[in-house]
């Protein structure tokens, strides 16, 4: 067992040595490549796009309550503008996530 950590105590020591070697000559490299590198990998982040409605996320397209919900605001359309009750709407998208958020 004392063998076996000692070898691999020397793998690791020759190995983290001759790292540190090309490091110390060729700082450039080992600070250009990484940025670079790093900036290349986050373009995907410039089209990333949050995703904030929950029905969508968590309600299948096809399933019973979608398609009741459609009925729903078919036959009766709301107008909160006027006197607006919050236990008569009903879908809550944003008004959740402001509780949320305030929680």
């Amino acid at each position: 067992m004392a063998k076996s950590r000692q070898s691999l105590n020397v793998f690791f020591r020759r190995t983290f040595h001759s790292l540190g070697e090309k490091v110390a000559l060729h700082p450039v490299k080992f600070i250009i490549f990484p940025l670079l590198f790093t900036s290349i990998a986050s373009m995907g982040f410039l089209k990333f796009k949050v995703e904030n409605d929950l029905e969508y996320l968590f309600t299948p397209t096809t399933g019973q309550s979608v398609i009741e919900r459609e009925h729903l605001f078919k036959y009766f359309p709301t107008n909160d503008s006027g006197q607006f009750t919050v236990s008569r709407k009903s879908t809550l998208g944003n008004l959740m996530r402001y509780v949320r958020l305030s929680a």
